[in-house]
């Protein structure tokens, strides 16, 4: 299933919604805000009962590379979704693009393992880094420390695919140790 959005609503409406001063509605705005009333209403009206989804057949599909390179493991992946029988209502793009990087390489006997993933998705101009580096002090013991890092352009305000953009304010850091027998 795909999202979709009436051809009657548009990203200006949500805009004019969340820029609302609900408290001080200026008498001007009235007309404007019954108008967009009766838009939404027609749609719930309408899809509601379907969620605002719409079933639509879709070729997803993957091809990707992984070699040794100078002691790394190093992958690359591009990924694909293509909607074939794409609709504007429809808020989806028909072709959403992906990149997928991999490295690793371990180190000091295979101790020490330095890896890295990164995510980049072509249409949405976004990104997810996971960095990471572990240490096997002995067997049963490892201590990790890494991060994963959002970031990338805006999306605009409907925009109906994954957004790594939005999750910005999580990134973190992390260390941890674990410990099994």
């Amino acid at each position: 299933p795909f999202d979709i959005l009436p051809e009657n609503i548009s990203g200006s409406d949500f805009d004019l919604l969340e820029n609302l001063d609900f408290e001080n509605i200026d008498p001007s705005q009235v007309p404007e805000l019954l108008d967009l009333l009766e838009r939404f209403t027609t749609a719930i009206d309408e899809y509601g009962t379907a969620g605002f989804l719409d079933y639509r057949p879709a070729f997803s599909w993957m091809a990707g590379l992984r070699l040794g390179l100078e002691g790394w493991t190093v992958g690359v992946q591009f990924t694909a979704e293509h909607i074939l029988r794409h609709d504007p209502e429809i808020v989806q793009e028909p072709f959403f693009r992906g990149l997928t990087l991999t490295l690793s390489k371990p180190f000091l006997r295979d101790k020490l393992l330095a890896r890295f993933l990164g995510r980049y998705h072509l249409n949405g101009k976004d990104f997810w880094l996971n960095p990471e580096a572990s240490y096997s002090i002995r067997d049963g013991l490892v201590v990790s420390a890494g991060a994963h890092v959002f970031g990338g352009e805006k999306p605009d305000r409907i925009y109906g695919h994954p957004s790594y953009f939005r999750y910005r304010n999580n990134s973190f850091g992390f260390i941890s140790m674990t410990f099994y027998w």
